[in-house]
Order: C-alpha cells, then structure tokens, then sequence
C-alpha cells in the first residue's frame, strides 16, 4: 500500500533515496571492474600465448585451450551483462526517487519498484556496448584460434580468413544484441527473477 507524504517522514525518504544512489554507484562500480578484470585476464593469456604455442608438448592443445577461453570469455560477458541489468534498475530508481522528491510524493522500496519494472528494463546502456564490443572481439579471437587449425590448410585464401574473423565479429554481437532484445524472455523470467533476492 502507498504512503502518503504525509506519513512518510523527510528522514525515511532521505534514506531511501541515499540507499538507492549508494547502490548505484556500487554497481557502476563492479561492472567497470568485471570489465578490467576481464581485461587483466585477457592480458594474461596473450602474454602466456607465445610460449604455449611454442611448447611441443602443449601445442596440440592449443585449440582446445581456445575454445575453453571463448566459453569463459562468453560466460564472463554473461555475468557482465546481468550485473549492467542491476546498474540499469539501480540508475532508474534513483530517477524516479529524484523525481518524487521533487514532487514531494512519497518514495517506495528497491524491492516494490524492482518487481514493477525489472521485466521491463533490458540492461542495454550505451556505456555497456563499450564493454560488449570489447569482449566480442576477443572471444571472436579465441574462436577463430579454435577452428583456424581445421583451415590452415584448406583452400581459404588470407582475406577470406578476415572475412570469416569479421563473420564470427557480427554474428556473435548479433546474438548478444538479439539477447538485449529478449532479455525478459531469456535472462530476467528464467535467471534473474529466480536468483536474486531482490526480486523475492
């Protein structure tokens, strides 16, 4: 049930409103450092690359070794992008908040405006497609080191090697934009709203 701004105190609205900006700033937060994370790690890999693929004995599993690095690199982006969705629900609420506060209504809980509007927000901001695009290209790498083995020696000419690297680019970040899309359908109904206690 509503509150009115008569009943609810200056005070309680103030802590509601500070909650949900400490939140937002904590998401914005974690995300950049998933992303940097992410970065370190990738760093990582191609500096140890060289002498992997240097190793006799390790060299046969090389495309192996990619292709595990696609899957985490894709389950990494996954988490990336869940952890934009509470960034975004974050930000909107301390929208709405402001806006209510202005208006001198009174303010409802994370968890009240979460369960309203969480089906409704699909977690895209254009901050994140920076990130998006960033782990696209390098798990577009890792998959083309994985299958590269099989076209070594077929009759692909270098540029049509390109075209296949630009394929796999477009694909990928097509898949992940079809999943912006469906969020609510794919991730929110099925993962989030199963998972998080916000949400309960």
């Amino acid at each position: 049930m509503a509150t009115s701004s008569q009943t609810q105190s200056p005070e309680s609205r103030r802590l509601i409103y500070e909650k949900s900006n400490t939140y937002r700033l904590h998401a914005d937060n974690l995300r950049w450092t998933l992303l940097f994370g992410y970065a370190a790690f990738v760093t990582g890999v191609l500096a140890a690359l060289p002498d992997i693929t240097d190793n006799q004995v390790l060299e046969p599993y090389v495309s192996y070794l990619s292709l595990l690095l696609f899957l985490i690199s894709n389950l990494y982006l996954f988490i990336l992008a869940v952890q934009n969705w509470f960034y975004v629900l974050f930000a909107e609420f301390v929208n709405e908040c402001e806006s209510k506060l202005l208006a001198d209504q009174p303010l409802r809980t994370m968890q009240e405006f979460a369960k309203e509007r969480g089906g409704q927000i699909n977690g895209f901001h254009p901050a994140f497609f920076f990130a998006l695009v960033i782990v696209v290209l390098t798990s577009s790498a890792f998959l083309m080191m994985t299958i590269e083995p099989w076209i070594t020696n077929s009759l692909l000419l270098p540029w049509a090697k390109v075209l296949l690297s630009v394929a796999i680019f477009v694909l990928l970040l097509s898949i992940y934009l079809g999943l912006f899309k469906n969020w609510d359908r794919c991730v929110y109904k099925p993962i989030i709203q199963k998972l998080s206690s916000l949400l309960k």
